[in-house]
């Protein structure tokens, strides 16, 4: 899952008409803010990497039919889990797994968070998972 640090930019990045909600973790959790942008969809990395994957996947993938695309398609999904990456790219033959890798850095350019103290409100995204569950209270705005 994933959140802003403050109300402002959870309505910044929402839609139009969109409310805000201050979540409540309600135990232990796992968690990671964004240190140099506000939101994932604003970090270089992302486009850069969909334009390092077209390029090395090359022209011939283009050119194939949908259903042939469609295996590697999720690779252009935000928040893609570590397994189902690995099982996409054993279908990937043209690929070069290891220059793909070289190409992540993202993952430099977050802390972990280790409390809810820890979350600094004008820092970027966060991303957490509550092991012991959370609530949404509503902010007004």
């Amino acid at each position: 899952m994933y959140a802003s640090p403050s109300p402002h930019l959870a309505l910044a990045s929402g839609a139009d008409g969109s409310s805000a909600f201050r979540v409540d973790l309600s135990g232990q959790f796992k968690a990671a803010q964004l240190i140099s942008n506000t939101d994932s969809k604003y970090h270089p990395e992302c486009r850069a990497l969909r334009r390092w994957l077209l390029r090395h996947l090359g022209q011939s993938w283009i050119e194939e039919s949908a259903q042939a695309r469609h295996a590697l398609a999720p690779l252009w999904m935000p928040c893609l889990p570590a397994a189902e990456t690995d099982e996409i790219l054993e279908v990937a033959r043209n690929l070069d797994t290891r220059a793909l890798a070289e190409q992540i850095h993202y993952w430099d350019d977050i802390r972990l968070i280790e409390k809810t103290d820890d979350i600094d409100p004008e820092g970027g995204e966060i991303f957490f998972e509550p092991l012991d569950g959370y609530r949404l209270v509503p902010i007004q705005s």
